[in-house]
């Protein structure tokens, strides 16, 4: 697999392939992450200067691309949808970055917003591409929350979570949407 590890807040040396990167992020509110991309077979070794949280997401691959550190200002940010449903996209691994098929965002939806709405699905049904998906959140303020639904149209598959702080949801299949508490 391919590997992507993104830094969520705090400071870390990260080795792999015999080359070293520093990095540090003050917070998924404050700045844009550099992300770590791996190809597969490699061992990726954090050191933490600090407290120092990540995420690392994963996908298949075949090794097309080599070891690089992604930076703030190569990631396309951009502003999705409109009234109740604006939200800021920033694209931190997506095209034109190389990847074979991982595929980030971190999106910002202000409080009393919706995200991916109208609610959407990449599970093959109708047109729609195959991805699978995990959703991690973080609210400000840190007892905030929202909900997101996983539902399909076709059958009687449906489930609505409570979100909160750091929670992850898996998009296992159908249709889904997000909606965060006003601040």
């Amino acid at each position: 697999t391919e590997i992507a590890l993104v830094p969520i807040e705090g400071s870390a040396t990260l080795r792999v392939g015999g080359q070293s990167f520093n990095v540090a992020r003050k917070g998924v509110f404050e700045e844009l992450p550099h992300v770590l991309y791996t190809p597969p077979q490699q061992t990726v070794t954090v050191k933490a200067s600090s407290t120092f949280e990540f995420a690392i997401g994963s996908a298949p691959a075949e090794g097309k691309y080599p070891i690089r550190l992604f930076r703030p200002d190569e990631m396309k940010v951009e502003v999705r949808g409109g009234g109740a449903a604006t939200r800021q996209v920033n694209h931190i691994l997506a095209h034109p970055l190389p990847a074979e098929r991982l595929i980030l965002f971190e999106v910002y939806v202000p409080g009393g917003a919706w995200s991916g709405y109208p609610p959407h699905c990449h599970d093959g049904y109708g047109d729609s591409a195959y991805l699978e998906e995990t959703y991690y959140f973080r609210m400000t303020p840190e007892n905030g929350f929202g909900f997101h639904r996983n539902y399909r149209v076709d059958t009687d598959f449906d489930e609505t979570f409570v979100i909160k702080n750091k929670d992850c949801v898996l998009v296992t299949q159908g249709f889904h949407s997000t909606a965060a508490a006003p601040e």
